[in-house]
Formats: C-alpha cells, sequence, structure tokens
C-alpha cells in the first residue's frame, strides 16, 4: 500500500507544477458515499456542466478518508460496520468535436481500523452530540459485519487495500458552451468490475449511469456564485455482495451553490441524496434513501490547477459515514 501512496503523490507533485494563481471555477466535488456497502456500486463523479473543448485535457487526483461507524440489531438482523476507508481516484477527460468528452476513473481503495476514532468520540462527547453507542466500541477496530436470518452475509476484519472498479465515462454539451453564463450536459458512465467483491473493492457486477447536469453562473457585488445541480439514475447489475437484497434501479441527485469573493477561491456547500441500494432490511443503512452534505472550498495554485478540500457529514444518520475528508487536485491542459 506505501508503494502505491507513493505513486500518487508523485502525481499530485506533477500536477503542482504552475506557481502563479488565476480564476477558480465553481464545480461538484468529485465526491462519493463511501459507505462501504454503497461505495462498490457506479455511483459517478459528477464533472461539470461543461464539457471539455476538442483537444483539450482535464485531470484529477482525489483522495477521500472516511470513517464509518453503525451498529443495528433486531430480532432478524444485525449489521456492524466499523473502519475507515480510503479512496484514491484518478480521473482523465479529453474533450472531442462536436461537444463531446470523454475519460475514465481508476480507483484504488483501502480499509482498515485507521485513527480517527478517538477524535470523533472526543468531538461527539465535547458538543453533546450522539455517538451511536461509538464508547462501547474499541478504537480504530476494523469489522464489517451483517447477519441475517441466522446466517453471515459478511464479514470482513483483515486489513486490505486492492483496484477497485474501474469506469468509463463520456459526456455531451446539450446546452451553452465554455462562455455562456448556463450549461447543461448530458453525461454517462460504465463500471467494469474490475475490484474483488469478497473484499468490498468492487460490486461483482457492470452498472450503467445517466445523468443530466447544469450549472448557472451569476455577478455578484462582492466576487461571483453559482448554482449546480445534476439528476439521474443507475442501472446496477447483480452482483456479489448481498444479491438476494441489491436493487437493481438507483436514482440520484446533487444540489451545490458556490461563491467565489476573490478570483483564486471559492466556497461551495452541496447535496447528494439517492435512493436506497437495497431491499428487504429494517435497517435504514441499507434499505434507506442517502443524504450527505459536503462543505469545502477550490483554491487556484496555478494557470489551470485547483486544489479542493472538503469535508462530508450524513444528514440522513448511518446513510453516509460519519464523516469523510475530502481532497482534490484538478488541473486542465
Amino acid at each position: 500500500m506505501s508503494m502505491t501512496i507513493s505513486v500518487y503523490m508523485a502525481l499530485l507533485l506533477a500536477l503542482l507544477i504552475p506557481t502563479f494563481c488565476f480564476p477558480v471555477e465553481i464545480v461538484p466535488f468529485q465526491v462519493r458515499n463511501q459507505n462501504p456497502l454503497i461505495q462498490i456500486y457506479g455511483l459517478p463523479s459528477l464533472a461539470d456542466a461543461r464539457t471539455l473543448a476538442s483537444g483539450k485535457y482535464a485531470a484529477g487526483l482525489i483522495f477521500d478518508l472516511a470513517n464509518n461507524y453503525v451498529a443495528s440489531n433486531s430480532d432478524t438482523e444485525s449489521l456492524l460496520l466499523d473502519g475507515e476507508s480510503y479512496r484514491f481516484n484518478f480521473i482523465l477527460r479529453r474533450g472531442l468535436p462536436n461537444g463531446f468528452d470523454a475519460g475514465i476513473e481508476l480507483p484504488w481503495l483501502a480499509y482498515g481500523g485507521g485513527t480517527l476514532d478517538g477524535f470523533i468520540r472526543n468531538w461527539h462527547g465535547f458538543f453533546g452530540l450522539p455517538d451511536g453507542d461509538r464508547n462501547l466500541a474499541a478504537n480504530n477496530r476494523l469489522r464489517y459485519q451483517y447477519i441475517r436470518g441466522g446466517h453471515q452475509h459478511l464479514r470482513i476484519t483483515d486489513h486490505h487495500a486492492g483496484l477497485g472498479d474501474l469506469m468509463l465515462t463520456g459526456g455531451w454539451q446539450c446546452h451553452g458552451d465554455a462562455v455562456t453564463p448556463q450549461a447543461v450536459a448530458l453525461r454517462s458512465a460504465i463500471k467494469i468490475p474490475t475490484g474483488d467483491s469478497t473484499r468490498l473493492t468492487g460490486s461483482g457486477g457492470v452498472d450503467l449511469s445517466l445523468w443530466l447536469i447544469g450549472r448557472s453562473d451569476h455577478s455578484l457585488p462582492l466576487g461571483h456564485g453559482a448554482l449546480y445541480g445534476a439528476v439521474g439514475g443507475s442501472y446496477l447489475s447483480p452482483g456479489d455482495v448481498l444479491p438476494e437484497m441489491q436493487r437493481h434501479w438507483v436514482a440520484f441527485g446533487t444540489l451545490g451553490m458556490g461563491w467565489s469573493p476573490w478570483e483564486i477561491i471559492s466556497f461551495s456547500v452541496q447535496l447528494d441524496a439517492s435512493t436506497p441500494y437495497y431491499n428487504g432490511s429494517s435497517f435504514t443503512t441499507l434499505s434507506g434513501a442517502t443524504l450527505g452534505l459536503l462543505i469545502g472550498g477550490s483554491l487556484a495554485l496555478g494557470e489551470n490547477t485547483a486544489l479542493e478540500l472538503g469535508v462530508a457529514e450524513d444528514l440522513a444518520v448511518t446513510t453516509w459515514p460519519d464523516v469523510t475528508f475530502h481532497v482534490g487536485l484538478n488541473r486542465r491542459f
């Protein structure tokens, strides 16, 4: 795993070559729900409402660290998700003629006990927030376990890492262009099962997604602002993780706004939601609609390079991780 992190750090440094600051765009955060039983499916990175000009490239190196703790029990089922997950995602897109672009996403996933349990427990205690019985669990433990009807359907306790499911993406500019205040793009993605479903680095199935994403920019007395949103759906082919409970159709949406008071920096708030990924459970973690909130911003590091930082929380409790720390480095060339 250390070698993999070194490779990503080398890529990150390569993207940081420019040294002068230029205007930063307000675009959706390239973050996803890292609930370990959800992130294995083909929920796409949204990309921008403006496709790339023909011959241009966009590259992104994304790192998300998520801490999960869910302990739910009923007469017929028991679910424990206790651990941290790390997602490194390399994204590359290229502009094509006639308003099209195409890309690829290559994720690397890792699971471990992590180091954030004590910090989160103290944070909840200091502000008097509910901790979901975290105080009863050992710190920095990895254990994903699901029992239903007396049968164990999932059990992972060993720290591990591996290649995730590869994703191929495409987009078409159906309204506006690179200079118009309003723009809409139709985007699609196909997820290929290159990961390992037994270790939750993949689902074992092929997923297809289609969505519309729009953005509207507005001048303000100080700087400028933007509103953006997306709505779409995914078809999830039969996979290997809880196959008898898996849904095959999922709808998803995003709504966000951003403000750039100065050209080199922007601040954004984003809501991400989806319908459930599983049927037949009494636990919201599996059979509930998901809703997460991300707050953060972007800083221009060069003519075409921006650093993206954010923190995500679970508004629909237990459907997203307790906390996700997001770092993204994006460059166009």
